[in-house]
């Protein structure tokens, strides 16, 4: 019989705790999120972030941008914030218009890489090394925990940006993974509520 993980439970649980973290802070913490064009999902995405930082007590602060801004303009920016000791964390909303993912990711100072999708954070992660972890993978890593499963299957259907930290997180874990899930599933004896989607 299969499981059904709730996100949002497990998601109010966290942020609680946060707020309980952030309270006992001799500092307030600090963000900022950059944003590039007119993306619907893009600002939907960085305005819930806005309110979760909100509700924990984090100082957010949001850069908007248009479509067309150089790449040159957004690095030159990273830098600046890369500086600054009042933010601790920065995140630049992907997808990108039309400018490099790579390049601008790659110009944020690891240890401030909310997203840890700077590719020393992902080589720190595959590593073993302490580092930033994409949050995204670690929330469906507590998803996965608390089903307590034995004999666990995940399927991954996602972008590599987003599965290249999940399959580490995964593998640490001992949880086999396969990336085409139609295709194994389709070849296994093991019941679908085996598998994580």
């Amino acid at each position: 019989m299969a499981t059904i993980l709730d996100g949002r439970v497990l998601a109010e649980r966290i942020r609680q705790k946060v707020k309980m973290m952030i309270a006992d802070l001799p500092v307030k913490p600090g963000m900022t999120a950059i944003l590039v064009g007119d993306d619907p999902a893009s600002h939907l995405y960085v305005s819930l972030k806005e309110k979760a930082c909100a509700e924990v007590g984090i100082h957010f602060e949001k850069l908007i941008y248009p479509a067309e801004v150089p790449q040159e303009e957004l690095i030159k920016k990273i830098n600046e914030l890369n500086k600054r000791d009042d933010i601790h964390g920065i995140l630049v909303q992907l997808p990108l218009p039309n400018q490099s993912a790579d390049a601008v990711v790659a110009a944020i100072n690891p240890n401030k890489d909310i997203d840890g999708f700077h590719p020393e954070n992902l080589r720190r992660l595959e590593a073993g090394e302490p580092g930033l972890v994409p949050p995204v993978a670690l929330g469906i890593m507590k998803l996965i925990d608390t089903g307590r499963h034995q004999n666990r299957t995940a399927a991954i259907i996602a972008s590599e940006i987003f599965a290249r930290p999940l399959k580490a997180l995964l593998k640490e874990q001992q949880i086999e993974f396969v990336n085409n899930s139609q295709t194994r599933y389709k070849d296994s004896q093991q019941p679908a509520e085996n598998y994580y989607y």
